[in-house]
């Protein structure tokens, strides 16, 4: 089950506890990213913000699937230069971000996560499609 309000406002652990003590042991929940790390930081600079998002999330226990980001519509694909520690101008940038993210997070966890990505918006298959950067950047 998308945890989605996650985008939007901080959830308490001990909520996303009673979440997972209300459902079977093999029930998994995906939370998406707040908006605070996926929008407006655009993964820069946001530690703080992701080590207390995680710290809430960890109140699902075993149920905690994966955690997945929505990328930013204004974050269109097209080649640009990036910077780490930069906030990414455009999709391929913020994918580029994903493995030192993940990083961030197993810092944060000390455990493996799972990462999603979720898209939504045309600006992110052109000419220069999603495909084309997750292959170009992972393959």
């Amino acid at each position: 089950m998308e945890i989605n309000s996650s985008f939007y406002q901080p959830h308490q652990r001990a909520t996303y506890a009673r979440w997972a003590e209300g459902t079977p042991g093999t029930f998994r929940f995906s939370v998406k990213l707040p908006r605070a790390i996926t929008h407006a930081a655009r993964l820069a600079r946001c530690d703080a913000l992701l080590k207390a998002f995680v710290e809430q999330v960890q109140g699902l226990g075993p149920r905690q699937g994966c955690l997945f980001m929505q990328l930013a519509p204004r974050l269109a694909m097209a080649p640009s230069r990036w910077s780490p520690g930069t906030p990414a101008r455009s999709g391929e940038e913020m994918l580029a971000m994903v493995t030192p993210w993940q990083l961030a997070v197993l810092k944060v966890v000390a455990t493996p996560v799972k990462l999603g990505l979720l898209t939504r918006s045309p600006v992110h298959f052109g000419a220069h499609t999603f495909h084309t950067s997750l292959r170009k950047i992972y393959m």
